[in-house]
């Protein structure tokens, strides 16, 4: 393959890989994408599940005014009265509220006045319900609150007091009008202008409260749109549907990223792989990768990298969630310790307050505490002497005060006058009752507890006293302070009235905002006006925390999300058992819960750039480390290749780099020794002499057998022949023999005159018996041969014989580096020297062989018995060919 098609097909390998892997990693975000998308729109349906249930056909609706309408009127239109605020700040309001959809149009009607005038007014006509001119009238009475108890009347079909008014403030209230009409009214002031929203409720039913809340939810999400049935549709545009009819379900229009979109996302993965890749592709792309070990082992570490950084990006993904869950249980658990904390604190004021009023009376400086300007009222008295801390104080307090006082006092064994008649002590006290219509039994008991005027004394003993102590009187819980000082003639009393509202009301405006790091709003039950926002950037208004309120209802006690101005938020309604009239709301954005995941993102986005440096760093300084021993294996190879065997690397580990070094240094003197014995000896010597670590040594001892042979009568050939003649015949001679040994692996040990020694040692093969024989056996026929070629060319013929004898045998090397010899050694040697000596007498084939020796290769020859001269040596064997 040409180098062009191998630099193209190195590409497509690498940006395959890489788009495989992140291809995977895709995969895995939009699963949890998907996952998240799915737990949000789930819980968008069971809140609107919940608002759908308990609505009632229009023939089921026994009064238009059933509390589940309401609740739903009242969550579906709270969005809107809070936009007015922002609607009246603006130059053309008119314009806005005539170009936007009113809740309930149809059947509602908002008017807008100021200065006893109206200003706007749309939607459906009031005046089949109201009296006539009710708008001029109801506008005027509010401008002129002397005329407000006559003119405001114009809407309602009773009295209405100034004080019930206020309290239907910025509430939504239902009246009941003529024929039968019931009327949701609403009123709010905004700056300068009075606002009524009205709505009839006989006129709205099933359907129009399935449209609102349908509306309520687009409105509200601008991700949602009404639909046949509740779906999520991913990365689709839907356009919102022309009418509402028929529609149950919401549309979701769920966003997840596209895989093109996925890889803009990772900027710094497709930066490091660009980077890469180019740089790979700059230095020979696949060529500098095949050839060069630094950038595999470079590359490899990329791709790990690349891998393991795909892994932390969706572990990290998996980890937010999980994150996100405890941070929410987290948040709720710290606002529910953030209002134990203030109960806590309400509790400790409430014993302060009761301090600073017994003050006054200790000190004998009565009623100068700044709390008494307050809803506090106090009944000081002694002998003879009674006074109030209030010059005007109503009915009520009054008379409690009186009523208590002389009751309380008589429980007290320090009271000189020791009578049970209330009379003689209010005499002696100088209290003036001025109402008797209450009895006493009836003021301070409850149908729950009818002792409690018994346990007065009780409660306010002198273990007890001095602090304000919790009383049902006429079903409404007041706070009373009960203490004495002096005894008999000296003896005095106060006694301090004052309600839990007031008392809370009084400790909510004393917090500094600034002071409290979460969001919480606290509004009475009882008075629309008692409303404190805790935090300085805490805007939530009375509109606001009533919607609210009204639609996270079923959820209270538990964490929820929602949008505001484009924004999702926490919150959570808390009921409290020491503010039990007051709803409180705790709020937060959720950026703010989750500015922890953000930091850790952003913790995570510069440890992969510290991982990619240090990873790139440790990279190039472990590769320099693998290298160096291989860049110096490499130039000592280069130099034997070069014939130089002087070379030495320098070792200075002993690890696996320094073993491969210190490998090829002995190597090199192995190659160093070889090449001074290679003049000397055989290959066959080499492979016998080399150790299985590689090693030559210059001994060996082991098992084999030796063969020797010479020619028969070689003197008198010697002496009868031409020597020229004979040297020609040895060397034809010996080339048979050498051929032949070369062939089965055997040893020349020597050559001496007309014979020649040979070793086949079991170390160079399993088989080295067999080869023996069969060197024997081979140079027999060749040497038949060799006669017939001589007889027929008229020169003189040979014979021969051959001894083998098994045994252990020592070889060696000896000599100088100028001149080297090998010696064998043993009993083997001698003794097929003198096997070789008796084969003149034998009558076969004239090779003579031990025992050991025929009975290794018995199945494969045929033998005689042979006997030597001395017999002492054994039973020996002649091979019969």
């Amino acid at each position: 393959m040409s180098y062009y098609k191998l630099q193209a097909v190195f590409c497509i390998v690498l940006c395959s890989a890489y788009f495989l892997v992140t291809g995977i990693s895709f995969n895995v975000q939009n699963k949890v994408q998907i996952q998240q998308q799915e737990q949000l729109f789930s819980s968008i349906v069971k809140e609107k599940k919940l608002l759908l249930s308990g609505i009632k056909a229009p023939s089921e609706e026994v009064f238009a005014n059933y509390p589940k309408k309401l609740t739903v009127i009242n969550i579906v239109t709270n969005p809107f009265i809070q936009n007015l605020d922002k609607i009246l700040s603006k130059k053309h309001w008119k314009d806005t509220l005539k170009n936007i959809s009113i809740p309930f149009d149809n059947q509602s009607c908002l008017i807008i006045g100021k200065n006893g005038k109206q200003q706007f007014k749309t939607g459906h006509s009031m005046n089949d319900v109201f009296d006539k001119n009710w708008e001029k009238s109801t506008f005027i009475a509010l401008k002129n609150k002397n005329t407000m108890f006559h003119r405001i009347e114009a809407i309602y079909p009773y009295k209405m007091t100034i004080k019930n008014f206020k309290n239907y403030f910025q509430k939504f209230q239902v009246t009941h009008q003529k024929n039968n009409q019931f009327v949701y009214r609403y009123y709010t002031k905004i700056g300068k202008y009075q606002v009524f929203y009205f709505l009839r409720l006989n006129n709205i039913h099933a359907p129009d409260l399935h449209e609102a809340i349908l509306k309520f939810f687009s409105n509200n999400d601008p991700s949602i749109i009404p639909s046949v049935k509740d779906q999520i549709v991913w990365n689709t545009d839907l356009p919102s549907p022309n009418t509402l009819t028929g529609l149950t379900g919401l549309s979701y229009l769920a966003i997840k990223d596209t895989f093109l979109e996925y890889l803009q996302s990772l900027k710094y993965f497709n930066l490091l792989f660009l980077i890469s890749f180019f740089l790979l592709y700059y230095f020979g792309g696949y060529r500098i990768i095949a050839l060069n070990f630094q950038f595999k082992f470079l590359f490899l570490y990329l791709l790990f990298i690349y891998i393991l950084s795909l892994t932390f990006v969706q572990s990290f993904e998996v980890l937010k969630v999980k994150k996100q869950e405890i941070l929410k249980r987290e948040l709720s658990s710290q606002w529910n310790n953030e209002l134990k904390k203030l109960e806590k604190e309400f509790l400790l004021f409430k014993m302060q307050l009761a301090k600073e009023l017994l003050d006054d009376f200790d000190k004998n400086q009565l009623f100068k505490s700044k709390y008494w300007s307050q809803d506090i009222f106090g009944l000081h008295s002694k002998r003879g002497y009674s006074k109030l801390s209030h010059k005007k104080m109503d009915h009520n307090n009054y008379t409690v005060l009186t009523r208590y006082m002389p009751y309380l006092a008589g429980k007290q064994p320090e009271f000189e006058v020791k009578t049970k008649k209330i009379k003689d002590i209010v005499k002696y006290l100088n209290i003036n009752q001025q109402s008797h219509k209450i009895v006493i039994s009836d003021m301070f008991t409850s149908n729950n507890n009818h002792h409690s005027i018994e346990d007065g004394g009780r409660i306010f003993s002198k273990l007890s006293q001095r602090v304000f102590k919790s009383i049902t009187i006429m079903k409404e819980s007041v706070e009373l302070l009960f203490a004495t000082k002096g005894k008999n003639e000296s003896f005095e009393a106060i006694i301090v009235k004052t309600s839990l509202d007031t008392m809370q009301s009084t400790f909510f405006k004393q917090i500094n905002p600034s002071d409290f790091t979460q969001k919480l709003v606290i509004k009475s039950q009882r008075n629309v006006e008692d409303f404190y926002k805790l935090a300085e950037d805490n805007d939530i208004s009375t509109q606001e925390f009533e919607g609210y309120k009204n639609r996270f209802i079923n959820v209270k006690g538990s964490l929820f999300e929602f949008r505001r101005d484009n924004q999702k938020y926490f919150g959570k309604h808390i009921k409290s058992n020491i503010f039990q009239y007051y709803d409180l709301l705790f709020i937060t954005p959720k950026s703010n819960v989750y500015t922890v995941i953000d930091q850790m993102q952003q913790k995570l986005h510069y440890f992969l750039w510290f991982f990619y440096l240090s990873v790139l760093l440790i990279s190039y300084i472990l590769t320099r480390i693998i290298l160096k021993p291989i860049a110096s294996l490499k130039e000592g190879l280069l130099q034997i290749n070069n014939n130089n065997l002087n070379i030495k690397l320098d070792v200075q580990t002993k690890d696996e780099r320094g073993q491969i070094l210190h490998r090829f240094n002995s190597m090199v003197t192995e190659l160093q020794r070889k090449e001074k014995m290679l003049p000397f000896i055989s290959n066959a010597v080499f492979k016998l002499l080399t150790t299985g670590s590689g090693k030559i040594e210059t001994k060996y001892t082991g098992k084999a057998v030796v063969l020797f042979s010479d020619i028969k009568s070689f003197t008198s050939i010697s002496e009868t022949r031409d020597p020229q003649e004979v040297v020609d015949m040895l060397n034809d001679y010996f080339s048979i023999w050498q051929e032949k040994i070369e062939r089965n692996g055997g040893i020349v040990d020597r050559f001496i005159g007309d014979a020649i020694s040979v070793v086949y040692f079991e170390k160079s093969s399993p088989h080295f018996v067999q080869q023996a024989i069969q060197t024997s056996v081979e140079v027999m026929e060749a040497l038949e041969k060799f006669n017939e070629k001589r007889k027929a060319a008229g020169e003189f013929i040979i014979e021969n014989g051959v001894g083998l004898c098994y045994g252990e045998v020592y070889f060696s090397m000896v000599g100088d580096q100028n001149k080297m010899e090998f010696l064998i050694q043993g009993t083997p040697v001698a003794l097929s020297e003198y096997l070789e000596g008796q084969s003149r007498y034998s009558n076969h084939s004239h090779i003579i062989l031990d025992p050991y020796i025929k009975d290794q290769v018995n199945y494969q020859y045929d033998f005689a018995p042979f006997e030597v001269e001395d017999k002492d040596l054994g039973t020996f064997y002649e091979l019969v060919l």
